[in-house]
């Protein structure tokens, strides 16, 4: 059990990183795009980035959705989304060291579970 939660643990923390490494992509974009502005350096400016991509997708799911289920839940989808690319915006500083974390098992041992389970 304890090997299985290590395991998606570790992929949560592997997702992410990958996520905000590519909003510090878009993020860095920006601030190349409009240099007076300084986005990089500022958290709310770097989530007012993140906050149109997340819009952006949000309008895709929220019309895909419409299109092939006609849920009223996806205006929640819609919020929610928005929300966590704000937080992620917001997160995604430039001068911090976003690496993958090393696989929980190392060295390819795998987990310790029994066989018989």
């Amino acid at each position: 059990m304890w090997g299985i939660l290590s395991g998606l643990w570790w992929l949560a923390q592997t997702v992410w990183v990958l996520v905000v490494k590519a909003f510090l992509i878009l993020i860095e974009w920006a601030d190349e795009r409009w240099y007076d502005l300084q986005i990089a350096d500022s958290p709310f400016l770097r989530a007012l980035v993140a906050g149109v991509v997340g819009f952006a997708i949000a309008l895709a799911v929220l019309w895909f959705g419409a299109i092939f289920v006609g849920h009223t839940g996806l205006s929640c989808a819609f919020v929610l989304i928005i929300l966590s690319t704000l937080f992620v915006g917001f997160m995604a500083d430039p001068d911090k060291a976003w690496a993958i974390p090393p696989f929980p098992w190392g060295k390819g041992e795998g987990p310790k579970i029994p066989l018989n389970l």
